[in-house]
């Protein structure tokens, strides 16, 4: 079975879910990027190694906090995608529903209004 061509895994390659949050992502990344202000975007980009030195924090902490914001961007895009539906949610996600509610609560996510 050949799942890409050459060896390389493209976004091709990927299953249609799966390239459709990606498309997800880079419009709305190009998108937030649109947003800012000449001034935000003339500002020098903070190390992402200064966090650890100022607060005080170590490796561990900061690892964890990423992974948490990364999940809940990702949930938040599922969510958008399935009109936030959870049942839909979860089922694209193949997540049980109890892990996408528990989740949703935890990360506050809601509906825009």
């Amino acid at each position: 079975m050949v799942i890409a061509q050459d060896n390389v895994i493209t976004v091709d390659d990927l299953p249609e879910m799966v390239r459709r949050m990606h498309e997800e992502s880079v419009r709305a990344s190009e998108a937030k990027a649109d947003m800012l202000d000449e001034a935000e975007q003339d500002a020098a980009p903070l190390s992402p190694v200064a966090p650890l030195w100022e607060e005080g924090r170590d490796f561990h902490s900061l690892v964890q906090e990423k992974l948490e914001e990364f999940e809940r961007n990702l949930l938040r895009s599922a969510m958008e995608a399935s009109g936030w539906n959870q049942t839909e949610t979860a089922r694209r996600l193949r997540l049980p529903l109890r892990t996408l509610a528990r989740k949703v609560k935890l990360y506050g996510l809601a509906r825009p209004r």
